[in-house]
């Protein structure tokens, strides 16, 4: 599904900017950061918060919009309704859009960079629609709701669960004689991270429902497809400050779980959680086997100071060819991750973030390598100034560490059994001219110190970009 022309471009461009012209266009501060974890408070104080009554005067309950966090909620009788419980229905939108330059590669990709991993090609990453009903976690009622999220754009290819979006079958299947994946409803195309890929695609990477119980000090149970929660970094484009991603949140954890959630809420900030679920961003399991999940989350009362601690295990598919010449055959093993979040906002203009992800798996006789076990670890420290109420400057590094033969990044049996390392830095800055729009450009360098017929960026080891994305809220 390839885009002939740039009158579909203009024309999307073209209404999404009529509608923000429905906006006031005023400006204000927000925090540098969002508290982590899914499930932590939402985050409203750092400046004014201003709200627009869209039918205040016609109808008994009626739309507000916080432009703290750009979600349209419910006021009024809707949010105490008999069935449901209080709660509060809210719906959020937004566009993102980008275009990434780099160093020349002879295969016309930024790969292994995800999600703005198009040559110099421009992206329509996001057209994201979320509709939830935020539980009221009141200590004294029931309350059930949900969450249905579901967008078109290139960043399909990174949130798609097999044995739904994608076919079951695992990571490579065979499609005409060539290697590639196996798309539902996306369509073919010539993606180049895959043979008959589409470019562009419609992904649905939450669909759920949750259920809050006042007992002891609160429990929510929540039931569906979700994002995992694991990594500081989020594929929903609004959550996060740097238009590309580090590697870590896409190759060293799950992006996506199906399965159902269990919070115990504690005092003093702190809450419990675990989980049972299908596997690494699947729908479906080959095995039967569940994995499973659990960690504890914690903030301080002033919510200047975050962390998380999460720890996921169970069998996972590999899907292989023992050579060319072969059918496609399933390998499965066990695969464990855990990773540690910490966010600190030190005052009203300086923030910090952490991340380490640790992980190992147990091949066993996996008869395309030559291991029996393999891990991989990876470091992600993000620094935030802001310099005014419309700019914010970031910079983060990362450091990740693989076996190429354990196939987090780059898999091949030609290589040793020896680690290597992938190393990346960049600069962003994010300008917010009005409350709906900010444009977030940024200059990046990767480089790697792997060794082998194979480079890490095509025929090399080091690569460099700069990007730029505008991310408008409906």
């Amino acid at each position: 599904m390839k885009y002939s022309s740039l009158f579909p471009r203009i024309v999307i461009i073209a209404i999404c900017i009529a509608l923000q012209s429905n906006f006031v266009k005023a400006q204000y501060s927000v925090p540098v950061l969002d508290p982590i974890g899914q499930n932590a408070a939402e985050q409203t104080d750092g400046g004014a918060v201003a709200s627009e009554g869209l039918f205040a005067n016609q109808m008994p309950s009626y739309l507000v919009r916080d432009r703290a966090d750009g979600w349209y909620k419910t006021v009024g009788p809707m949010n105490c309704d008999q069935f449901w419980g209080p709660g509060e229905w809210r719906f959020k939108a937004w566009v993102d859009q980008g275009i990434t330059y780099g160093s020349g590669r002879s295969d016309d990709t930024y790969a292994p960079q995800a999600y703005n991993d198009m040559y110099n090609t421009y992206q329509m990453n996001q057209v994201y629609m979320a509709l939830e009903r935020k539980v009221a976690e009141d200590g004294m009622n029931y309350s059930w709701g949900g969450r249905v999220d579901v967008f078109f754009g290139t960043d399909y290819y990174y949130t798609q669960a097999y044995g739904f979006e994608a076919s079951n079958v695992g990571y490579l299947t065979t499609i005409n004689g060539v290697e590639g994946r196996v798309n539902h409803w996306n369509g073919d195309g010539s993606r180049h991270l895959a043979q008959d890929v589409s470019e562009y695609g419609v992904s649905i990477p939450q669909a759920y429902v949750e259920m809050y119980m006042p007992i002891m000090t609160g429990v929510k149970i929540k039931a569906g497809h979700y994002y995992s929660g694991m990594s500081m970094e989020s594929p929903m484009a609004v959550e996060n400050f740097f238009y590309s991603h580090n590697y870590a949140s896409y190759y060293g954890m799950p992006t996506t779980l199906t399965g159902m959630e269990v919070t115990f809420g504690g005092c003093n900030g702190l809450s419990v959680f675990g989980g049972v679920d299908l596997g690494w961003n699947r729908m479906s399991t080959k095995s039967g086997v569940a994995s499973g999940y659990g960690g504890v989350r914690w903030m301080d009362s002033c919510r200047t100071l975050a962390t998380q601690f999460m720890v996921h295990s169970g069998n996972e598919t590999w899907t292989y060819k023992p050579n060319r010449f072969s059918d496609v055959q399933n390998a499965e093993f066990n695969v464990t991750v855990l990773s540690w979040l910490t966010e600190w906002r030190i005052n009203s203009w300086l923030a910090t973030s952490l991340e380490f992800v640790y992980g190992w798996d147990d091949k066993g006789d996996f008869p395309r390598t030559n291991v029996s076990s393999s891990t991989w670890t990876g470091l992600t420290n993000s620094w935030y100034v802001r310099c005014t109420d419309t700019i914010t400057t970031g910079l983060r590094f990362e450091w990740f560490q693989d076996n190429p033969q354990c196939g987090r990044i780059v898999y091949s049996k030609v290589f040793d059994d020896t680690t290597y390392n992938v190393y990346d830095i960049t600069l962003g800055v994010n300008w917010k001219p009005t409350y709906w729009c900010t444009i977030r450009p940024e200059v990046r360098w990767d480089w790697s110190d792997l060794n082998g017929p194979i480079k890490f960026f095509g025929e090399k080891n080091s690569q460099f970009t700069f990007g730029m994305d505008v991310l408008l809220n409906f």
